[in-house]
């Protein structure tokens, strides 16, 4: 670690726990790679959670090749863990281990895992971690057993920890996420600390500063067409965000609302965190969410991509066939304007005028001329000009070329501009044209005819052009992917072509770097070899496959810098798509790289969208670290309570004033089923009694099938104080007690057990092992509490095919089960606390095994009982009297209506068993023939369904 304040920030948490708050790009990951590099080199053992599962892996892949340089030995690099170890050998030789964590939940209470071996854990993205997240109920657990060990918690995201719509609440988040990570203290590290100051400042341009008048700010307006377009989107989006004012005005005063608010996605958690807002509201916020995404897309896709994108939009919209619906965007004035603008930077129309001939009868046709405009994107120029500016100015000075470095915002804007480089930006955009709308263009360069109402052209043969741009392209070999290292290839052009129709801009070479090291490669070399001659000279595959000599452009995504900076060490940096991180991640590198002369420009449109959020989020984070600042000063010291000292003291007085109390004293306190008025007039005595009961070992229990663990049911149980016994259930997901087992299912879960049949089945084997098998359906308190679409209620009647359909079905099939209703998890921990109220509890050793005969049906073969079952007639208040009454089926049907009436204490169900037993499906000589031919043959034909034990 070659910062200072790197440095401080690791000396400062390896002797204090804490949560490390820094602002993006500065590092953060630096400081974690030095903490490992430390425990991989001992026998400690030590988890890494996260709880991005993507940016898990990534993290391991970029920390593996990390430590690889620095020298750790490939026995000692971290593991990886997808599922839980089937033994504890693997944890006790130490060591370093990434994976979920419900996986290091579930090895820890199967004791699978020795928890006070265990040195420390280590968090990232500490940010997203809330009440309900795994990663809370494993520090949990990780605290009540070893109080020694170290938490050290990291987060890069200061504005999602303040933000009001967060999951902690309104009152100082600071405070709750601290209790979550169980950790006393918070370092913060923002752009401003003088520490970071001190090493990153020179000139500061554009939020960062890299060297003395290196940093190169290159702004261009955006075309008409382009300005049009974005003024449509925001002028729909505070039409929208008035609406959503005017039918919210109960939260107004808590929650302000502007324009800048919306194109954030963190506008959509504000306003779900209102609580119960209107289908109206919803729908509202379903179209912002589209519209910020066009202003995206804006600058992002080319134009041709862009208008077919809208006219997708248009075609897919659920009111599309509805003008009227005033809650459709695609039919305002705005939307008007957003289409006309979007076609004119692709094409132009114009109606073209025939004269009638004489005697022609026949229909007129409307005929439309097509002029071809393909307005390319303002950045695309502006970005040849700078590499070309470069490939000058080394000409001039006779300097040997160096390496171009493009940061882009994904892969697909890696590809755009290969493609532009490759073809020049008309040939991309007409070849793009082609693809998209299939046409077939006529001779005619600028022009195409086609019939109106029709969007196929009229000619014969497709233009073929000239230059490098009519040869073939070569696309990416390969799809990209995470878990693979990212590998850089540069390439050099082996042909100089004259810039003909600017199809070929320059004789440097292209690559376009992606998760797998994808590559496309400009105007390829082929070698043709002789079917005869097998044999190539040695100086033609010295020149095919000599080391490429600079320049090169490596066109890289922003989300996967990674190594990048290090591995490349451009002298030339093109930051195409603002952004905060990487502007600081070149901040840095440039600090630890202090003798290196790095020029870095800084493309962006003026006065857009782009600038503005780009403005806004430096705001943000500034404001976000002040009020975090404010919060410290006013934290609960949690030191001494998370002392282990004092932790073992306060538990041990405890539980020797639990053990002396009697039985006497504990029942003259008020029941735990007191209702909540008189728990309040008590003044929360029943809460005493509880916790005594607890203590004195009749904490409540509830067995949880290990599969689930990655929901958040588990977590909200634990902090509901339940006991959490897992086990590989064979029927249910939870046991709460002997009597009760409960099949846990989302909404999208229960949908696809009822297309799959696995419902029936669960709910079946839960019916024979336990007295109440319960489906639970559990909301999430984000959607709204509904089981019908918005398309079904607006039918006059309900589908045989909807979800309550399917519902009532399933309760005739299984009149035992009861289903319940829970809003969240929260709502779900109540239910099982009435439920176990004087209940008995679970017992681990019996659960997957088959219950001992008694009353019920299980003393009876399942299979016959099925079919008792579906005799009309024949339900759950008699079926016991036909079962131990009558020997088999054939006994069945040879009894009367009266013997029926009397057998099943109904003379209605006797008449209905009656009438389907004497009912001529068949003739009655064929089944005399074919009983007498059965009882010839097996020698007894009956055979009693009652499967008692001897």
């Amino acid at each position: 670690m070659p910062l200072e304040y790197h440095k401080q920030i690791f000396e400062t948490c390896l002797s204090n726990d804490g949560l490390v708050v820094m602002s993006k790009g500065l590092g953060v990951q630096h400081v974690i790679l030095a903490f490992l590099k430390v425990y991989c080199d001992s026998d400690k053992l030590v988890l890494y959670v996260d709880p991005y599962s993507e940016s898990l892996q990534e993290s391991y892949c970029y920390y593996n090749e990390k430590l690889l340089q620095f020298g750790v030995k490939y026995a000692n690099l971290p593991t990886f863990l997808k599922q839980e170890l089937v033994g504890a050998s693997k944890y006790r030789d130490g060591g370093v281990y990434f994976g979920p964590a419900a996986t290091f939940i579930l090895d820890m209470l199967m004791n699978r895992i020795p928890t006070d071996h265990i040195a420390g854990i280590i968090v990232d993205n500490a940010h997203r971690i809330d009440d309900l997240s795994p990663e809370a109920l494993l520090l949990s657990l990780f605290k009540m057993r070893n109080s020694r060990g170290f938490i050290k918690a990291f987060s890069s995201d200061a504005a999602y920890i303040t933000s009001s719509y967060a999951s902690f609440g309104d009152i100082n988040n600071l405070q709750r996420l601290l209790k979550l990570l169980q950790v006393p203290r918070v370092y913060l590290w923002p752009r401003f600390h003088l520490a970071v100051a001190n090493e990153l400042d020179t000139d500061s341009i554009a939020g960062g500063a890299v060297a003395d008048n290196r940093l190169i700010e290159l702004t261009i307006p955006m075309t008409e067409s382009m300005i049009k377009i974005e003024k449509a989107l925001t002028n729909t989006i505070e039409k929208l965000m008035g609406d959503i004012r005017s039918k919210n005005k109960h939260v107004l005063e808590k929650h302000r609302m502007t324009l800048e608010d919306g194109l954030f996605n963190s506008f959509d958690s504000m306003v779900q965190s209102w609580g119960d807002i209107g289908w109206h509201t919803k729908q509202n916020l379903n179209t912002i969410k589209i519209l910020r995404n066009l202003t995206t897309l804006l600058v992002k896709y080319d134009g041709v991509s862009f208008l077919k994108f809208l006219e997708t939009l248009r075609d897919v919209d659920s009111s599309y066939n509805n003008p009227e619906d005033e809650y459709s965007w695609i039919y305002t004035r705005d939307a008007e304007h957003l289409f006309n603008s979007a076609k004119e930077r692709v094409y132009i129309e114009s109606k073209l005028e025939f004269k009638k001939k004489k005697g022609d009868s026949g229909q007129k046709v409307d005929v439309y001329k097509r002029e071809l405009v393909l307005e390319e994107n303002p950045k695309w120029h502006l970005l040849y000009q700078v590499i070309k500016e470069i490939e000058d100015s080394k000409k001039e000075t006779g300097i040997e070329p160096e390496t171009i470095l493009v940061f882009v915002k994904d892969e697909r804007t890696c590809t755009q501009l290969q493609e532009y480089l490759d073809l020049g930006g008309y040939g991309m955009l007409l070849k793009k044209y082609d693809r998209l709308y299939a046409p077939t263009p006529p001779e005619s360069t600028n022009s195409s005819i086609y019939t109106g109402g029709n969007s196929s052209w009229a000619g014969a043969n497709r233009r073929k052009r000239g230059g490098a741009g009519g040869k073939s392209y070569s696309k990416r070999a390969s799809e990209s992917s995470r878990k693979q290292k990212i590998t850089e290839t540069n390439m050099r052009k082996k042909m100089n072509i004259k810039d003909e129709t600017n199809a070929t801009l320059f004789s440097m070479g292209v690559s376009v770097v992606g998760g797998a090291g994808g590559l496309s490669i400009s105007n390829p070399r082929i070698v043709e070899v002789n079917g005869d001659n097998q044999s190539i000279d040695i100086e033609q595959i010295d020149d095919i496959y000599s080391v490429l000599s600079p320049p090169h452009i490596i066109i890289h995504p922003i989300e996967w810098s990674g190594n990048i900076l290090e591995d490349a060490t451009p002298q030339h940096i093109i930051i195409y798509d603002a952004d905060v991180t990487i502007i600081r991640q070149i901040e840095v590198f440039r600090a630890e790289n202090p003798h290196m002369t790095l020029f870095v420009y800084f493309l962006l449109y003026s006065d857009s969208i782009e600038e503005s959020k780009y403005i806004s989020i430096l705001r943000r984070e500034k404001d976000a670290f002040e009020r975090l600042i404010r919060e410290k000063a006013s934290l609960i010291d949690l030191s001494g309570g998370l002392n282990n000292t004092t932790i073992t003291t306060e538990k041990e007085q405890e539980v020797a004033r639990i053990k002396n109390i009697t039985e006497e004293e504990l029942e003259m306190l008020p029941s735990a089923n007191t209702s909540s008025r008189a728990d309040s007039r008590t003044g929360g005595v029943v809460k005493y009694r509880s916790a005594l009961r607890r203590g004195q070992g009749t904490k409540k229990k509830v067995v949880v099938d290990s599969f689930e663990f990655k929901s958040s049911l588990p977590v909200a149980l634990h902090f509901g104080e339940y006991q959490i016994i897992p086990l590989r259930l064979v029927t249910g997901d939870y046991v709460i007690s002997p009597l009760y087992c409960i099949e846990r299912k989302s909404i999208s879960d229960l949908i696809g057990s009822f297309g799959s049949g696995r419902l029936f089945h669960q709910i079946d084997q839960m019916g024979r092992h336990y007295t109440n098998p319960i489906l639970l359906i559990e909301f999430d308190a984000r959607q709204p509490f509904m089981l019908h679409t918005q398309e079904e209620l607006n039918l006059p009647y309900i589908s045989q095919v909807a979800l309550s359909s399917k519902l009532m079905m399933l309760s005739r099939a299984f009149p035992k089960m009861r289903i319940i209703w829970a809003r969240s998890s929260r709502s779900t921990v109540a239910v099982f606390d009435r439920l176990k109220e004087n209940g008995p509890e679970p017992d681990p050793s019996n659960i997957n095994v088959l219950p001992e005969p008694s009353a019920n049906n299980s003393e009876y073969n399942y299979a016959p009982h099925d079919v008792l079952k579906k005799l009309p007639g024949i339900n759950e208040s008699n079926i016991h009297f036909v079962l131990d009454g009558v020997r088999d089926l054939h006994h069945l049907s040879q009894m009367s209506k009266d013997q029926l009436s009397t057998l099943l204490h109904s003379e209605t169900d006797a008449a209905l068993l009656y009438a389907f037993l004497t009912q001529d499906h068949i003739s009655s000589k064929n089944i005399n023939n074919q009983n007498n031919q059965n009882n010839n043959n097996n020698g007894n034909y009956k055979r009693n369904w009652s499967n008692r034990k001897k």
